[in-house]
């Protein structure tokens, strides 16, 4: 069989989300949606230049490939462990996997090798989540030489009665809000930036986010000092994958700046995001946590979530 390999275009992206819609029913049985943007637009994929997908001589598509680029620069820490994304997904029913697997996963290396090139030198690891249901792909980067660092948990929680309101400690005040400016851009991502220091968010990035189709219902809401300066901040949009193509609700990038610790301020944010998911009428919301984080998975499982997926995050040295 011969096959072609092409950078995703805006012919290929329909063919790409239709195939990533049918890997979602058929592996999960679940009908996600991604929005076609996100291949084209989206900075770490540096607008469809690091996503590479492969096609059969009938000029079908049977798979696919990602890879994210990291935000490093001179003036971030030299003793982080920075993250480099993949992803690699292929037509459920099609026979020759291997071949497709071996083709995608040399794209991936060989495009990570080249970003690392164009990047200050720091420690990288190439970085795939797999579900356990995906266990030809678990095979596949374990002979890669892909080691299981942590599971991320997938906890949901009801949200068909509005969440009580919570009590506020009297130094901080809770704002919803997308920043207007740049300004506030940096204001939030400097915070941000500081606990997901290995994955962190550029203003490119941030805006694209914004401007994606999960927005639609979104919005950052953030802990201040009374002098302005963020404290603690989380993320809420949603996605639409429910039956009967309802939408979900995610709470995402939650964090506390260390100093503020042990304020429940975090309980705080979760509670004011389902607050503002049930003020749009969004009936169930999730979240992910690491196996890792063992204080931040009591929270919320004390805060009604429970877990419903669970995914293995597999790394490598970038050499």
């Amino acid at each position: 069989m011969n096959y072609s390999v092409e950078t995703v275009s805006p012919n290929s992206v329909k063919a790409l989300c239709a195939l990533q819609k049918e890997y979602s029913r058929e592996v999960f049985k679940q009908n996600i949606t991604v929005d076609e943007g996100f291949y084209l637009n989206f900075p770490p994929l540096e607008y469809g230049k690091n996503v590479f997908c492969v096609f059969d001589s009938d000029s079908r598509m049977l798979g696919y490939c990602m890879v994210f680029k990291p935000l490093i620069d001179n003036e971030s820490p030299d003793n982080v462990d920075y993250e480099m994304w993949c992803d690699l997904t292929i037509l459920p029913a099609y026979q020759d996997k291997q071949a497709i697997n071996n083709i995608l996963y040399e794209k991936i290396i060989d495009r990570a090798r080249e970003i690392q090139k164009e990047l200050p030198q720091r420690r990288i690891h190439l970085t795939k989540g797999i579900y356990p249901a995906e266990k030809y792909s678990i095979d596949l980067f374990k002979s890669k030489e892909l080691i299981e660092k942590e599971v991320l948990k997938t906890l949901f929680v009801d949200i068909r009665e509005r969440p009580v309101e919570m009590v506020i400690p009297k130094e901080i005040e809770i704002i919803r809000y997308i920043p207007k400016d740049i300004a506030e851009t940096m204001s939030y991502l400097r915070a941000h930036n500081q606990i997901f220091s290995e994955n962190p968010f550029d203003p490119e990035s941030l805006d694209a986010h914004f401007k994606s189709e999960g927005w639609k219902v979104g919005t950052l809401i953030c802990a201040f000092t009374r002098e302005g300066d963020i404290v603690a901040g989380i993320k809420v949009y949603t996605y639409q994958g429910g039956q009967g193509g309802e939408r979900t609700g995610i709470s995402d990038s939650i964090f506390t700046l260390p100093e503020w610790r042990g304020k429940g301020i975090a309980k705080i944010l979760i509670n004011e995001s389902l607050r503002f998911l049930f003020e749009n009428n969004i009936k169930k919301a999730c979240l992910e946590v690491s196996s890792l984080n063992e204080n931040a998975f009591k929270l919320y499982t004390l805060m009604g979530y429970n877990v419903e997926y669970e995914r293995i995050i597999m790394i490598k040295p970038l050499l």
